[in-house]
């Protein structure tokens, strides 16, 4: 070997062709894989969750004179039992006609659905019947259920259950009554069709001996115990809390003026 090589080996730059090489091998004594271009990149983000389901309430909007007996009975019980009521609270007063749960993707079309259903339904009357306490302590104002009513409910699970969501949960207090079970599993909520209850909710949950004792004092007051004439006047949309309450209705589609007799159109 020449004496100009055997100075290399000696020298600085062999020392750096040993640290060269000592990087571009693996730990193992192999070369390190390098990504090639015709491989897929491995993504280092985590999956973004799929976009949760949103609980609506299409519900009836009722007339200044059902809604006044609303305010009357909040005002009294707050008076005399210091009872705020959902009203007071600033939630949306209303009948609710059809709640279950949507995929965020269908909500512009299920607006558009109740837009159009309203723009061709006439007011109708409406009247209260009695308030009730039920066994879990909510107070509800109760609507009659009138042909009318009952109609105007159906059309909308027929035209809104298509979009829903699917469901299997069904909540403990129902498990024990099948017809309730069934509409679950059919329409996503167990007070559709023929487990139709139309109600003003006041408060849920609420104290029970309070509850009792304010009806006992005021079951009979004609400001609001006693049956209450008014109108279904408009059709609303919202977003509801876990007891199904409105805070900021997304829509309000004011009904067609009354006319007599009332002919509500079916669901498409």
């Amino acid at each position: 070997m020449s004496r100009f090589f055997r100075s290399l080996i000696r020298g600085p730059f062999f020392d750096l062709l040993l640290v060269l090489a000592f990087v571009a091998l693996g730990p193992a004594g192999s070369l390190a894989q390098l990504p090639s271009s015709s491989a897929p990149a491995t993504s280092t983000t985590a999956p973004a969750d799929a976009p949760r389901d949103v609980k609506l309430n299409i519900f009836a909007v009722l007339s200044p004179e059902i809604e006044a007996a609303v305010r009357a009975v909040s005002q009294d019980l707050m008076d005399q039992e210091g009872l705020s009521t959902f009203p007071q609270l600033g939630f949306q007063i209303h009948c609710t006609l059809y709640m279950t749960n949507y995929p965020p993707a269908v909500l512009d079309e299920l607006v558009s659905r109740v837009k159009a259903f309203a723009a061709t339904t006439r007011a109708f009357p409406a009247r209260t019947t009695r308030l009730q306490i039920t066994k879990d302590n909510w107070f509800f104002l109760d609507l009659e259920r009138d042909r009318n009513l009952q109609s105007l409910s159906d059309a909308i699970v027929g035209l809104a259950s298509p979009l829903r969501s699917p469901t299997s949960f069904i909540p403990e207090w129902a498990k024990d009554n099948p017809e309730k079970v069934e509409c679950i599993k059919q329409y996503g909520s167990p007070n559709v069709f023929s487990q139709f209850e139309p109600h003003l909710t006041l408060l849920a949950n609420a104290d029970g001996e309070a509850l009792a004792r304010f009806l006992a004092k005021n079951g009979k007051n004609p400001a609001y115990a006693l049956p209450i004439a008014g109108q279904v006047i408009a059709i609303g949309i919202g977003e509801a809390d876990r007891k199904g309450q409105i805070a900021t209705p997304s829509a309000i589609f004011p009904l067609l003026p009354a006319s007599a007799p009332t002919d509500l159109p079916t669901a498409p």
